[in-house]
């Protein structure tokens, strides 16, 4: 029996009929009729001119055999890789330093806190942080009164970060102020205490009041190891401590 496969163009439409399993490989031949159309077969039918076309050889069993080893060996390797990175982020140290919760905005007389912060950078190397602290003056407060703040130095006990500001208005027609410390090293987990002192102006004659306000670090920059560390130390603890 013959096996014939016909490719028919016209109107936009392909016609493909499959050769038999016989001759997947090795010889088959190819003739075109008067309209044009082209077909093949395994043997050359009588009254054509058909040409003999070559066809691979498919195959062997030793390459299909080759190819599902290299198949299943990079299966392997993507499930290495897969346990690998599982094992990276589950080898994170849950910390063992407990932390209180965060403090809550303090009140005086002449100021109330509004906003407690640390800024920093994990990914400099120079590891530097900056405390900030924002505060509302009372009705009360003159426009032009001095603020003096004192920032407990987790680098240095014994040298206080230091920062002043003036009280006046800003263009919303507010006049909170936001004290940002000097630039330190040595940004560990814990509690540090801000001391303000408000004067009724820059020459510091008059002390009007103190006010305390307690930042709360959730980050030892001595720890960090990297970025990625960092933000998963974050994402799973809140923080990223000893």
């Amino acid at each position: 029996m013959k096996s014939v496969a016909r490719v028919a163009l016209g109107f936009g439409v392909l016609f493909l009929f499959v050769l038999a399993a016989p001759v997947l490989a090795g010889t088959v031949y190819k003739w075109t009729d008067a309209q044009g159309r082209t077909y093949y077969s395994d043997t050359p039918i009588p009254g054509t001119r058909a040409e003999r076309v070559e066809l691979p050889e498919g195959p062997c069993k030793e390459d299909i055999d080759a190819a599902q080893r290299r198949s299943a060996a990079e299966k392997a390797l993507e499930e290495q890789r897969r346990k690998e990175l599982a094992a990276s982020r589950s080898d994170v140290t849950p910390p063992t330093l407990a932390l209180p919760p965060l403090p809550q905005n303090d009140r005086s007389e002449y100021l109330t806190t509004v906003g407690t912060g640390i800024l920093f950078d994990p990914t400099s190397a120079r590891a530097l942080a900056q405390f900030s602290l924002s505060l509302r003056p009372a009705a009360s407060v003159p426009d032009g009164a001095y603020i003096e703040a004192r920032f407990e130095n987790p680098g240095d006990a014994r040298t206080p970060l230091r920062a002043s500001k003036t009280v006046e208005r800003n263009p919303e027609g507010g006049r909170d102020a936001l004290i940002l410390s000097p630039s330190f090293a040595g940004l560990r987990c814990g509690t540090f205490l801000a001391t303000v002192d408000l004067y009724e102006d820059a020459s510091k004659k008059r002390l009007l009041g103190t006010h305390q306000q307690a930042i709360q670090s959730r980050v030892d920059l001595g720890h960090v190891t990297s970025v990625e560390q960092f933000w998963e130390e974050i994402r799973r603890f809140g923080k990223c401590c000893p």
